[in-house]
């Protein structure tokens, strides 16, 4: 996906809720093509089982527009979903009650494990994340081994 390049609509960096004509737009270099996949989710979404590092669960198919643009850059059958956070509401509540737990407890969330939801959390900046949203890092929590 390093090759597909991404736009928003300005007024959506700035803050903006995204409108229903809003669209994430994927161009890639030498591809004269671009196609616009809508901000708005499909209601209802198409589930697709999906799995992402170790995450696995259901996510919402972004439509045949953006699979076949990306099935013909990439030169192999795919299609892009749209992760849709935990569909469980018990194990999000349940990461949730256990971070602000261990923040209360002065653990930091990162100290927190998420039990049911399989993951960890930590805190991240309110500016960019509201809280109670769910997110994900690729990183590791622990840090590298030094040689």
């Amino acid at each position: 996906m390093a090759l597909v390049l991404t736009s928003l609509p300005p007024a959506l960096l700035a803050g903006a809720e995204p409108g229903p004509s809003d669209a994430l737009q994927l161009s890639a270099a030498g591809v004269a093509a671009r196609v616009a996949v809508p901000l708005a989710l499909a209601n209802p979404p198409t589930l697709r089982p999906a799995k992402v590092w170790e995450w696995s669960g259901q996510a919402a198919d972004e439509g045949d527009e953006a699979a076949a643009w990306l099935t013909s850059f990439l030169g192999k059958p795919v299609r892009l979903v749209r992760y849709l956070g935990s569909l469980d509401p018990a194990a999000s509540d349940a990461a949730a009650t256990l971070a602000a737990e261990a923040l209360a407890a002065g653990e930091g969330a990162a100290g927190a494990d998420a039990g049911a939801a399989g993951a960890l959390t930590r805190e991240v900046d309110s500016q960019f994340v509201p809280w109670g949203a769910e997110v994900a890092f690729a990183d590791p929590l622990s840090p590298c081994p030094t040689t």
